[in-house]
Order: C-alpha cells, then sequence, then structure tokens
C-alpha cells in the first residue's frame, strides 16, 4: 500500500519514528565529542553546563540542514505544541529563522503585530533593545511572547532602513475562515490559515453563498502562511475540474504524491487575491486555479515556500522539524525560492506611503489661495495632490501646475467653485486621501475583472 504523510507545511505534523540502533562507527565518533567536552571543562573560561552543551550539539546537527529544519529542547517543544491550538500569547505574527535574524513570514490579520504596520520579509533585529542576532531563534521568540497587556518594542530591518514599533501583547485567538455576499452576487471568501478542520469551515461558507445566489468567488489569501496539506488539497477541489492536476510531492523516504480532483469545481469566475506573505499551502491553492486556469490571481509574488516540514518526537520529551519533502504547484511549477506570480499585479500600499499622510500640512487658513499666493493651504493641497498623483511641485505657491491639478480636480469631482482653493476643495482633497488609504486596490480590481467577465 502507498505510504502517505498527512502533513503540515508550516504548523506540521507530528511522527513517533521508531528506529534501531546503529553502532558507534557507523554514527558518530563519541570519544571525540568526549574529548571536546573535556576540553571546554578545563579550559573555557565561562561556566557552561553539560546539558547546555549537548543540547547545542543537537541544534547544530540540525542547523546544518535547511532554515526551516530545527531543533527543539523540552521547552521549546511544548512551547511549539501549545501554539497549535490557534490560541496564542503574543504580538500575531508568523516568523522563521534567516540569517541569525528572525524574519516576519506574515502578520495575522487583526493582529497588534498587523495593526503596527509589520510586513512580510521584515527582519526583526532588536528586541526591547537586545540584539536578537547574538542569542537563539528561540530565545528570540520567548522575548517576542510575554504577558498580555505588556509592550514589547521591535526594531526592524526593511529594505535596509530601520524601523521601531511599540507593540501591545495580546492573546491572539486565530480563526480560520470568514464569508459575506459582496455586491452583484459577488462571495467573498478569506482564508486565514488552512488549520485543522478548515476544509469543512469553507465547505459551509460556500453553501451559504450558493443558497445567498453567488455567481463568482473572491478567495482572499493574502497574509495566510499555509497549514495542512490535506486540508488545502480538499479545498482545491471546489476550485479545479475532476482530474486536474493540484499538487506533485516529492518525499525521500516516502512514495511521492500526485494529486488530482476529485470533483467538478464551482465553474463560477474566481478572483484570487495574493501578496508576499501568502505561504505554502496558500500557494498550493493559487497554484492549483492558475496553473489549471480556473481563475485570476490578482496581487504580489507570493512567498515561495515549498518543502513539507513534519514534527518528530524525541527521547526526553523534546523533539524537530524536519523538511522532508518539496511540492511543486499542479502542472510542476516549482514554488520553493520562487512563488506564484500574479497575472494582475496591483501591489499593497506600503508603510511609507501610508506614513507619508500624517506628514501632511493642515489647510486650516481661512483666506481662499487663488494663482500666484503662497500659502500652508497650497503646500497641503499640493502634498495631497502630489499623493493621489497629480503633477505638481511642493513649492507652497500656487503656480500653473498647481493650477492645471487643481482645476483637474474640480472637474473631476463636479465641484462648482474652481479656479482657487475653495473649502469645498479642501474637503473633497482631504476625503479623497482618506477613501484612498481605507480602499483595497486588490479586491477592487477583482470585482472590475468579474464585472468585465459577466
Amino acid at each position: 500500500m502507498k505510504k502517505k504523510l498527512i502533513a503540515l507545511l508550516l504548523i506540521c505534523c507530528m511522527i513517533v519514528p521508531s528506529f534501531g540502533v546503529f553502532a558507534e562507527d557507523e554514527t558518530v565518533d563519541l570519544q571525540k565529542i568526549d574529548e571536546i567536552l573535556q576540553y571546554i571543562d578545563f579550559y573555557y573560561k565561562e561556566d557552561v553546563s553539560r546539558e547546555e552543551l549537548i543540547e547545542g550539539a543537537y541544534k547544530g546537527i540540525l542547523d546544518t540542514l535547511d532554515k526551516h529544519s530545527t531543533y527543539f529542547t523540552q521547552k521549546e517543544y511544548q512551547t511549539f505544541l501549545d501554539g497549535l491550538d490557534g490560541t496564542l500569547i503574543g504580538i500575531g505574527v508568523y516568523i522563521e529563522e534567516e540569517n541569525k535574524m528572525i524574519k516576519v513570514i506574515s502578520p495575522i490579520e487583526g493582529s497588534p503585530a498587523f495593526k503596527a504596520g509589520l510586513k512580510s520579509g521584515d527582519l526583526i533585529t532588536h528586541v526591547d533593545g537586545q540584539d536578537v542576532t547574538k542569542i537563539s531563534f528561540e530565545e528570540g521568540i520567548d522575548m517576542i511572547k510575554g504577558e498580555a497587556g505588556t509592550t514589547v518594542k521591535i526594531q526592524i530591518l526593511r529594505a535596509g532602513k530601520v524601523l521601531n514599533f511599540d507593540i501591545v501583547r495580546e492573546v491572539i485567538t486565530i480563526p480560520d475562515v470568514s464569508f459575506e455576499m459582496l455586491e452583484d452576487h459577488v462571495g467573498y471568501l478569506k482564508i486565514i490559515q488552512f488549520g485543522d478542520g478548515v476544509a469543512a469551515e469553507v465547505a459551509v461558507a460556500i453553501k451559504e453563498l450558493q443558497n445567498e445566489g453567488m455567481t463568482s468567488i473572491v478567495v482572499d489569501l493574502r497574509n495566510n502562511p499555509g497549514g495542512y496539506l490535506n486540508e488545502v488539497i480538499e479545498i482545491a477541489d471546489w476550485f479545479v475540474d475532476k482530474g486536474d492536476n493540484i499538487l506533485y510531492v516529492d518525499y525521500k523516504s516516502f512514495d511521492d504524491e500526485n494529486v488530482f480532483a476529485k470533483r467538478d469545481s464551482l465553474n463560477i469566475p474566481t478572483m484570487v487575491l495574493v501578496n508576499k506573505g501568502s505561504a505554502s499551502a496558500s500557494e498550493i491553492l493559487a497554484g492549483a486555479i492558475k496553473y489549471n486556469g480556473e481563475g485570476t490571481i490578482i496581487g504580489e509574488t507570493t512567498y515561495g515556500k515549498g518543502t513539507v516540514q513534519n514534527i518528530l518526537r524525541l527521547m526526553g520529551a523534546s523533539g524537530m522539524k524536519l523538511t522532508t519533502a518539496e511540492y511543486y504547484a499542479a502542472q510542476m511549477n516549482k514554488v520553493n525560492g520562487v512563488g506564484v506570480e500574479p497575472d494582475v499585479v496591483i501591489e499593497e500600499k506600503t508603510l511609507e506611503v501610508l506614513e507619508s499622510v500624517s506628514t501632511f500640512a493642515p489647510m486650516i487658513e481661512e483666506a481662499i489661495s487663488h494663482y500666484g499666493v503662497i500659502s500652508l493651504n497650497v503646500y497641503g493641497a499640493q502634498q495631497r495632490l502630489k499623493f493621489l498623483g497629480y503633477d505638481v511641485d511642493l513649492t507652497g505657491k500656487y503656480d500653473q501646475k498647481t493650477s492645471k491639478a487643481i482645476n483637474s480636480f474640480q472637474e473631476l469631482h463636479d465641484l462648482k467653485d474652481k479656479y482657487a482653493l475653495y473649502p469645498e476643495t479642501l474637503k473633497a482633497l482631504t476625503d479623497t486621501v482618506a477613501l484612498y488609504l481605507n480602499e483595497d486596490p486588490q479586491l477592487n480590481e477583482a470585482i472590475e475583472l468579474i464585472k468585465e467577465a459577466n
């Protein structure tokens, strides 16, 4: 019978292996290890226990592998298992180790990290002022966690720029699915992670949307870090026709798996939203839809995590997370280190763009500014017009470029009073910027494409 692993692409499953004991000369030179320990005991200046050294040796073995494989001490292993039930205390972010730094895979939507503005790809370098590159990955994670209601100072490196955040820890309950019916019978399905049982939740959501008359669907996988392989396969069945390829899993110690859809798809216009935080199982679903021509992918190139990890329990209540396979998206498309490219590229608003709004000059002068005038209102209007894409220079002077931009803005918004910065123009500029900040350009594009398809 074909052997199979029901594995997690991020959260991982647990396996209790049973191996024979090899002869010493076939595994490791125990005499050399004992010699090293004796030298450390006799010569090493600082105090260090034998237990710490042995645990460090275990970690060293896994550290020679890929970045997703790691050894857990007894405490670390239990902490990891405690986090698998979907309830955590901390800032709400999925992370991995990269070059001795803590790399953000994605923030959990609605979490303190998400609200603070942490992004996929951010590198956490300091926690509460301590350089986490000089301590273990697990120690860094412990520092980030802490009690609910307390504040942690996080310093990150983003595109060469150092940013600092003060984030209040919370009890994080991780949901799996949310859904609603948008206008024109467009169903909206957000899968937050592929946790245990999420396929059943998705089935309920789809059936409810169908009962409400859904004629098209938007599947939102943004900031979804992955989850159980068997769950995403079952969900993909809704979107890929029977017999079409979903993924291929390349194992070392198990038979490879080529997975195909078992039933007909929904067969309605389908849009999938992805970003840099869409990883692992998210990439399987996005890839199955894209490479089988079942829908349109909108957003940013996904994270590019195409490996499967399993959790192995070891003696002494410790454990390890080990990469056991690489998966390929539908039609043998490589994911690891590559990601899934969107059909329509629309980048998300960056934190820098959002922060720039806070520097806009207030437009509170009562005098009406007109051509030739230099004023704070003109400067504030120029900032907002430039933010909205108009060609203006930030001079504070109502010059020809500014006049042309203001006239164009007034025409676009059907403003009656023209050719000067009247109060209604100032209000319209402020409201338009606020509307842009609250807009979801990727979702808007999906809805527009659905309208065109219909």
